[in-house]
This record gives C-alpha cells, structure tokens and sequence, in this order.
C-alpha cells in the first residue's frame, strides 16, 4: 500500500515536483516549481543541465546520502544557475563544506524565504547585497568576515528572521556597529535569539546589548575565546537556562559585575553554568554576605574544568544542586569541611577529574552517603575514599540532612588508591560504604587497589561489578560474592578468578554479561573449568574472555545451558585449539575471535557455520544477509 501511495504520489506531482537521481540525463519541464538532487561528492556541470529550461523554481534542495557527507559543487550552479532562479523561496546548501562563497549576485534572490549554509564551514563572509533579502525568514548562519564588521548592519534590514540562527566573526566587528544592528528592538528578535553564541569576539568589553532585559526569550547563552575581554556581561537579570563560559584568558576576577545593578535573586531561571579553560582566573567573589539573598536558586548543573588558578570557593548556597563536575582546578576547594557538606548535601551526582592533590573525599567535606552518583577519574594521590579519623569529625553533621544512599560508583585511573574506607576489625562504627541502594560499581587502572570492602556480600541491589587492571594480588572476601549480579567484568585479578571458580559460578542466577581477562591465570587450560559447580549459569546472554595464556579448550559441558547465549567473544589466548560443540551455540548470534592462532578455522567451520555473524581476526567470516 505504501509504494501505491508513493507512486501515485509521483503522478500527480510529476512535473511540479522533480528530483535528480544518479548520473542518469535529465530535462526539468518549465513548470517545475520543487527540486531536489540525491548530492555526490563531487556534482558537475552535467548533472545541472537538466535546470535549463526552468525558470519558476521555488525550491532547491540536496539530499545528503550520509549525515558525514561533504559536498564539493561546481560553480556553475553559484555564479549561472543560482542568481537565475528569482522565484526561488528555498535554497539548501548545507553540507557543502568546500564551498568559498555564496552567489556574487546573491540580492537577485529577492524572494527567498529560506537559505541554510548549515555544514558550509568555509564560507568566509556574507555576500554584497543580504540586505536586499528582505523576505528572509530562516537564516542558519550569518559570518562576518575580516574587514567586513561593518557588515553586521545588514541585520537590521532583515527584519522578518526568526528561529534558529547563528552569528559568526564577531571578533572582527567594533561596538559602533555591532549597536547599529539594533537586535535588541528588531520585532521578533526575542525568537530569534533563544540561543546565542558569541565567539572570538575581540573587544576588551561585551556590547551592553548582550544584557539587555528585552531578551526576556533567550535561553542559552555561551561566550568563547573572546581572549581580549577582562570583565563579563551583566547578565544576572536575564531568564537563561544554560550559561557556558571558556577561554576568556583576560578575566582573572568574576564578581558583582555578573550579577548586574539588582544582584538579588540573580540567575532565577539557571540551571546549567559551565566554565572552561579559564587559565588566568583567580577568584569567583559570589557577593553571599547577605544569606538571605538567593543566587542560583534553581541551579542542577555545576562544571568547572581547565580552571587551575582559581583559588577559594564555591559557591554555598546552592539548594537545587543535583550535579558538581570539577577537572584539573588543583586549587579550588579553600573552604571548612563542614560548610561543604551542609550546602552540598543534595548533589544526585558528583564528578571530580584531575584533581592532583586530593587525599580523600572526607578530606574535602564529601561522603559516599551523600550522592546518588560518584564518578572520580585521574586523581593520582587520592588513597581512600574515606578514612576514621574523618569520619568521626564529621558525623557531627546530621544524616538528615543527606539524601537517598549511593547508586553508582565508579574510579577510574587513580593509581594510589588503596582501599575505599576504613574498616579496621576494631572500628564498631557503621561503615561509611552504603550497602542497600548501590547499583553499579565499578574501579579500573588503579594499579594499587587491593582490598574489597569486606561487606560486599551484602549489596544485595548490586547488578554491576568491574574490577579491570587493579592490583594483581586483589582478592575477595571470604564472606562471598553479591548473589543479584547482572554484570561481571574482571581483568588481572587471578585470586578473584579462582574464588568465583571455586564459589561457583552458576550461584550468580541473574548474570546476563561476564567478561575475565586471565592475567595470572596461567594453571587454567579449559573454560569453564571442569566439575558440575563450575558450569556458567544459563542466563548469560554475553561473554568475553581474553589474555589466557595458556587455555586450549573451550569446555562444551560448561556451556550445555546458555540457551539465551547470544555473542562470544575469546581475544589474545595463543594456545586455544578447539570451541564449544555446535549443540552448546545454537542460540549464539555473533561470534569474535582474535589472535587466537591455533584456532583453525577449517577444523572449526562446522560448529560456527550457523551463527549469522562470525569474525575471526579482522575479517568476517559469515554474514547473514
């Protein structure tokens, strides 16, 4: 039914609507009114020809075959066609990424409604003559080249812009003419400037438009590498929602001036700030002598990144804080432990990257009790999460004032990192690990970590365990293994290997992924392993093995149960000579495997030859059409 409608779609639209498709020779009836071409990388003069009669054209517009496609057109279509068509309302030429220019004679086009240059980055200024485009509606982009800043005045005249737009080159245009442009009083400029992005703006000061309270609409607002400003706009009053800063290398002091005349409840509506290589900024002076007073009332998201001289705090009152992500701002934290914890207590989420000196959470105010999500990455002195010492001091502060335990944790790259938190034999207090809501766990590259929490049989909502590239004498608790698991991923952790086999490993009911790389594990030659405790429990859906250096077969009787099995994957194991019987694959959809050289392909066809997709090495072997 579809291709009935399609067709009878293109009968009755035959000569209004008219598409080129491939190289085939083409005539487009002069009463053709809708065009569009399936683009190539490179379209001739050829391929146009068929526009030689038209002359009422209202739409031209290429298809692109891929969303990474770039486009290189003939100038033919610039410099003969397109100045032609003066009935035309709608002319695509995004994804034309070699294109230089726009048509020379560009003010033909009088009627146009509709120009997108989306993708067309090398377009290096406006033609002679936007102004004239007075019909203009959708306009993705306009670029103000060097030499050309008077050109931003061509703004004014176009009166009837709206939607999505985009300025570029500012930095080559002077404050005269930039509040020539009058975007603040242009009708419907509030639309048109929902979101704005200055960029590379070379004045030593931001135009007072940018603050101006009449754009009461704009909701994003981003400044970036505008290297010669020294102060920011006074854009507390306005209503944005995300606000993002970077590369402003002259501003070494944020203070008042952000905030405007009125500095009470400034930023209402924020709820995103990021601020980004800010290489020389010293301090962020937040005006909160006066408690009382709100800023950022509403703020989510908090991020701070390639700030290393910032030196002082945060700011503390901050009562819809759900997420704080700091990285390589070795400076930042100079406030009491204790402030931190009591207004930062509603963070869901906290990430920390780069941060060189730090020891521990605790020894900055934070602990695992009080977050939903902990992400800590390259933090090369941090040695515990918590220690007792800290903890004592600060279960002072009320629990009350946390919200809902731990969900996620995850530590990446920490190689000093030795233990999570204290849990001496003689220590009688509560550990500072939370064991009934934690989800996800997850720790790899830190080279050092070598001890498990002893009650991690207990995380009874755990579903997903990584150890990967950790300490190689990393063993688990004699209490046992969380039971609920879902995923399990281990990798130079031979102790853990041999635990799991010996514990066994179809007591983990609920595994759907397992991946084991087998450093150290150089006494396993089969897997699983041989004996009835050993077998892999059937509601494994995913399984990666690696790095066995000495394994040589994979045990079929290990495998007689996974009927939800659905992809293998076996890397680096150089002496593995043989595969599960077909039997034990049936339910397999993908196999993988590579640099296992002993593995003949021939001898195994047989037990693969029915799994739609197989890839041995770098080539594919099998694939279902």
């Amino acid at each position: 039914m579809h291709d009935l409608i399609n067709d009878l779609a293109q009968v009755v639209a035959k000569e209004i609507c008219s598409k080129l498709e491939g190289d085939r020779q083409q005539k487009f009836s002069n009463r053709t009114r809708h065009s569009s071409y399936i683009a190539g990388e490179y379209d001739t003069v050829k391929k146009f020809e068929a526009f030689d009669q038209v002359k009422s054209l209202r739409t031209f517009l290429p298809l692109l075959w891929s969303r990474d496609c770039k486009l290189c057109l003939t100038n033919v279509v610039l410099v003969d066609l397109l100045p032609k068509l003066g009935y035309l309302r709608v002319l695509s030429l995004s994804g034309c990424s070699k294109l230089r220019s726009l048509p020379s004679k560009m003010e033909n086009l009088v009627n146009l409604h509709y120009l997108d240059i989306r993708g067309a980055d090398s377009i290096g200024r406006m033609p002679f003559g936007i102004s004239k485009l007075t019909n203009l509606q959708r306009l993705s982009d306009f670029i103000i080249g060097e030499g050309d800043g008077c050109h931003i005045r061509d703004l004014k005249y176009l009166s009837n812009l709206k939607g999505d737009f985009r300025l570029s080159g500012l930095e080559n245009v002077n404050g005269k003419d930039a509040g020539e442009t009058k975007l603040n009083e242009k009708q419907g400029i509030d639309r048109l400037l929902e979101q704005l992005v200055i960029q590379n703006y070379g004045g030593a000061k931001f135009s007072t438009w940018i603050a101006d309270p009449s754009f009461k609409n704009m909701l994003s607002l981003e400044l970036h590498d505008c290297k010669n400003c020294k102060s920011l706009p006074p854009i507390g009053r306005l209503l944005l929602k995300d606000l993002s800063i970077s590369g402003l290398d002259q501003v070494h002091k944020i203070g008042a001036e952000l905030f405007g005349e009125n500095q009470s409840n400034g930023f209402a509506s924020l709820e995103s700030l990021c601020f980004g290589n800010m290489l020389n900024w010293e301090e962020w002076d937040l005006c909160e002598d006066d408690e009382q007073v709100s800023k950022f009332p509403s703020l989510r998201f908090l991020s701070i990144s390639g700030c290393p001289l910032l030196l002082g705090r945060l700011p503390t009152i901050l009562q819809s804080l759900q997420e704080l992500e700091i990285y390589e701002c070795k400076r930042l934290f100079n406030i009491s432990a204790e402030r931190i914890m009591l207004r930062f207590a509603n963070f869901e989420t906290f990430n920390i990257y780069g941060w060189k000196e730090l020891g521990s959470l605790s020894q900055i105010g934070l602990r695992l009790i009080g977050h939903r999500f902990i992400t800590i990455r390259d933090c090369p002195q941090l040695v515990s999460l918590e220690t007792e010492e800290e903890i004592l001091q600060l279960d002072k502060i009320p629990e009350s004032n946390f919200p809902p335990a731990l969900k996620e944790l995850r530590i990446v790259n920490c190689v000093n990192l030795q233990y999570l938190v204290d849990e001496k034999e003689n220590n009688n207090k509560k550990s500072g690990l939370p064991t009934t809501n934690l989800r996800v766990f997850s720790i790899e590259e830190c080279e050092n970590f070598g001890l498990l929490p002893k009650c991690i049989h207990n995380f009874t909502s755990l579903r997903k365990l990584k150890v990967w590239n950790c300490s190689a004498d990393i063993s688990f608790p004699v209490e046992g293994f969380p039971t609920n698991l879902t995923s399990l991923a281990i990798s130079n952790a031979s102790k853990i290997y041999t635990s799991l086999v010996q514990w066994g490993f179809n007591r983990l009911t609920s595994l759907q992924e397992l991946a084991i790389s087998g450093e150290g594990c150089s006494s396993v030659m089969s897997f699983p392993e041989e004996g009835i405790g050993r077998m892999l429990p059937p509601s494994l859906r995913y399984i990666c093995i690696r790095n066995f250096e000495n394994l040589e077969y994979m045990c079929s009787k290990g495998f007689q149960h996974l009927t939800s099995l659905q992809q293998l994957r076996i890397y680096r194991c150089p002496n593995l000579t043989s595969l599960p019987e077909k039997d034990m694959l049936l339910s397999l959809e993908q196999l993988h495997i590579c640099n296992c050289p002993l593995l003949e392909e021939e001898r195994e066809r047989s037990k693969i030859a029915h799994i739609p997709f197989v890839r041995i090495g770098f080539k594919t072997v099998i694939a279902g059409i």
